[in-house]
């Protein structure tokens, strides 16, 4: 609710502030934002409904809540100079996370005298990610529409994906146990970027900004660690697993998080002119 508010007011300075020219070599500008970006996320949205259609089709499973990842917030911070009045070059940094909770239950048996579970299998999940890019842009200002702003980026892409599970079993006919896995991986990718972007002066030196853009960003591999500890009625182990990020069905599983995003912010320039 509060950027809701800070956003509205800001642009509502802008709207009733003078035109500034904000394009003079040599200006050099900051930029902060936040916004929402979408992700791709394919193969792994694609093995999280795989499994919830596993789930659905088990007439045993009486509840479950199994859903694919969505987008997350967008934040970034920018510096751009003004190389001519048509052309920027700018580097920037942004981050984005997002997470989401799964879980299913099963039930072998009820309590007639209660009605509740008495015999069950429960599974809980906990996939989250987290990304950072660096970025160059190449900007391109329209002289005949002053604010109007196009941009390609290039840059790095670095994103660890993190896991953790828990499967427990408390049936009549075998003791309770119970199983945790955890595991995280990181890997690395090209970041190709395209965006527009409009500015409005507020001040000489404090702008509003939008940018809608779109972002290709794909992390093929990912390596890691996987540790599973497991309780039961002959007593604990731990297990360890190396490699790389794999789907339930054993296959290497990329980190797509390609997207378009929208960013509302704020820019401070210095300097520039004659």
């Amino acid at each position: 609710m509060k950027f809701r508010v800070t956003v509205l007011v800001a642009l509502g300075l802008a709207a009733s502030a003078p035109a500034l020219a904000a394009t003079d070599p040599g200006r050099v500008t900051f930029r902060g934002s936040s916004g929402f970006t979408t992700f791709t996320l394919t193969r792994v949205n694609d093995d999280i409904r795989a499994t919830r259609e596993a789930f659905l089709s088990d007439t045993l499973v009486q509840d479950t809540r199994w859903e694919p990842f969505g987008g997350s917030p967008n934040f970034r911070i920018e510096m751009d100079m003004q190389l001519t009045k048509i052309f920027s070059a700018g580097l920037g940094v942004s981050s984005q996370a997002g997470s989401v909770r799964h879980e299913a239950l099963r039930v072998f048996s009820v309590d007639p005298s209660t009605g509740e579970a008495a015999e069950i299998e429960s599974f809980e999940q906990e996939p989250r990610f987290e990304a950072w890019d660096l970025v160059g842009t190449l900007g391109l200002w329209v002289p005949s529409a002053p604010g109007l702003n196009f941009g390609a980026q290039l840059g790095y892409v670095r994103g660890t994906y993190r896991t953790e599970q828990t499967h427990l079993l408390d049936t009549f006919t075998q003791l309770p146990s119970m199983e945790i896995a955890t595991g995280t991986w990181r890997g690395s990718g090209v970041v190709l970027g395209a965006f527009t972007g409009y500015e409005r002066p507020v001040t000489a030196d404090l702008s509003v900004y939008t940018r809608i853009g779109y972002r290709y960003r794909r992390i093929g591999r990912l390596d890691g660690l996987l540790t599973v500890t497991t309780w039961g009625d002959q007593g604990n182990s731990r297990e360890w697993e190396s490699g790389p990020l794999t789907d339930a069905k054993g296959h290497a599983m990329p980190l797509d998080i390609s997207g378009s995003y929208f960013d509302v912010g704020l820019t401070l320039g210095f300097g520039g002119g004659d």
